[in-house]
Parts: C-alpha cells; sequence; structure tokens
C-alpha cells in the first residue's frame, strides 16, 4: 500500500474493501508506535493451534489402526493354526 499510488485499485486487485486496507494500515502503524510488532498474528496462532489439533488426530487414528492391524493379523494366525488337513477355522469369515 506504501508504494501504491491507487488504493481503490489495490483493493480491486486484492478483492477486498479499500476500507480494509486503511484499517490495517493504522493497526500497523499503531503495533509499530507501541513496539508490539513481534506479538504474533491472531489469525497464525489459530491455524497452528487447528494444524496441531489435527497433528493430535492424526497421531491417533494411526495409533488405532496399528492396533487393529495387529489384531487382525492374530485372528488371521489363529485361523491357520485350527486349519487341520483342510478342515474349516473355528471362527469364519465374514462376508461369505
Amino acid at each position: 500500500m506504501a508504494a501504491c499510488t491507487n488504493v481503490s485499485e489495490l483493493a480491486r486487485q486484492l478483492g477486498i474493501r479499500r476500507t480494509y486496507l486503511y484499517a490495517w494500515r493504522d493497526r500497523a502503524q499503531a503495533a509499530e508506535r507501541a513496539g508490539l510488532t513481534d506479538l504474533p498474528d491472531p489469525e497464525i496462532v489459530r491455524l497452528e493451534q487447528r494444524v496441531a489439533e489435527r497433528e493430535r488426530l492424526t497421531g491417533r487414528q494411526a495409533a488405532d489402526i496399528d492396533f487393529f492391524k495387529g489384531a487382525l493379523r492374530r485372528i488371521k494366525e489363529r485361523r491357520q493354526q485350527s486349519d487341520v488337513c483342510g478342515e474349516a477355522a473355528s471362527t469364519t469369515k465374514s462376508g461369505k
């Protein structure tokens, strides 16, 4: 905005209202005067929190998948052990 000669055109290019540009400029100048320029942007903080939550959820899902893979492997092993001379296993496969 500082290098711009036409703020209205800049606003059109960005797809936002011209008043937002002035409000953001005023807030940035006020923060600079108050020495608050090192504070994190609230939107960035919110997005970082969302990313952290998604990472926790992904980790939990990966643990669940590992658990169920192990359980399925143990079931398959039991079926193979109980299969003597071609007889049917003690547990039946679902879906058949």
